[in-house]
C-alpha cells in the first residue's frame, strides 16, 4: 500500500514548483533626467489646492501625490522594503524544490524537509512580509494580494506534511490546489508589478 502511495505521491509533485516573484534578480536603472519631477515639482503638487474645502478636491490631491511619487515608492519597495523576504522565499523555495518533482526520492526525506526548512522558512517569509508597511495606496493593496498568495502556499506545504504523515493522498491533490490558488494570486500581483513599472517608465529588470 505504501509503495502504491509512493508513486502516487511522485506524480502528484511532479513538475509542481512553488512560485517565486521573480524579482530577486532586479537592476533599477537609476536615472534622474528631464522626464521625472523634482523634489520640488513634487512638493509644489502636494500643496496645489490645498485651501479646498470640497472632498473631491482633496481625492485629487492625493492621486497627485500618489503618482508623483511612484516611481520612488515602487523602487523603494522592491529594493529595500522586500530584500529580505526575497531571500527567505528563495531559500524556501530552493528547499522545497530540491525535494520534489524530478528530485523527490522518497517520503521521508521530502517530509523532513518540509517540516525543518520549508516551512520554517516560509513562516519567517510571510512574517517578514506582515511587517512591511507600505504607505502607497496602490503599492499596498497589491502587498495585500502577495501574502494572500503565499498564505495559501503556506497551507499547502502544511497540507504536504499531513498527506505524507498520513499516507494520505487526497491531502497532496488539496495542497496542490492551494499551491495552484497561491500561484495564480502572486502571478497577478506579479503582473501588477511589471504594468506600473510601464505605465511610469520605471525600469525594474
Amino acid at each position: 500500500m505504501k509503495k502504491h502511495f509512493l508513486i502516487i505521491f511522485v506524480i502528484l509533485l511532479l513538475g509542481l514548483t512553488a512560485c517565486s516573484t521573480g524579482f530577486k534578480d532586479i537592476t533599477v536603472i537609476d536615472e534622474k533626467d528631464e522626464q521625472f519631477y523634482t523634489k520640488e515639482d513634487r512638493q509644489n503638487n502636494t500643496d496645489r489646492n490645498n485651501d479646498g474645502d470640497k472632498k473631491g478636491d482633496k481625492d485629487d490631491n492625493d492621486d497627485i501625490v500618489e503618482n508623483d511619487t511612484m516611481e520612488d515608492d515602487l523602487i523603494t519597495y522592491l529594493l529595500v522594503d522586500l530584500g529580505y523576504a526575497m531571500i527567505l522565499e528563495d531559500e524556501a523555495i530552493t528547499a522545497y524544490e530540491e525535494v520534489t518533482g524530478i528530485n523527490y526520492t522518497d517520503d521521508e526525506t521530502t517530509l523532513e524537509a518540509l517540516k525543518n526548512e520549508v516551512i520554517p522558512i516560509y513562516t519567517e517569509f510571510i512574517d517578514e512580509l506582515y511587517s512591511i508597511e507600505v504607505s502607497n495606496p496602490r503599492l499596498n493593496d497589491l502587498h495585500a494580494l502577495y501574502i494572500s498568495g503565499a498564505e495559501k502556499q503556506l497551507e499547502a506545504f502544511h497540507l504536504f506534511v499531513d498527506g505524507i504523515e498520513n499516507q494520505n493522498p487526497a491531502k497532496i491533490v488539496e495542497g496542490n490546489e492551494l499551491l495552484d490558488e497561491g500561484r495564480e494570486l502572486i502571478d497577478q500581483y506579479v503582473e501588477s508589478i511589471e504594468s506600473i513599472s510601464l505605465e511610469y517608465e520605471i525600469p525594474i529588470y
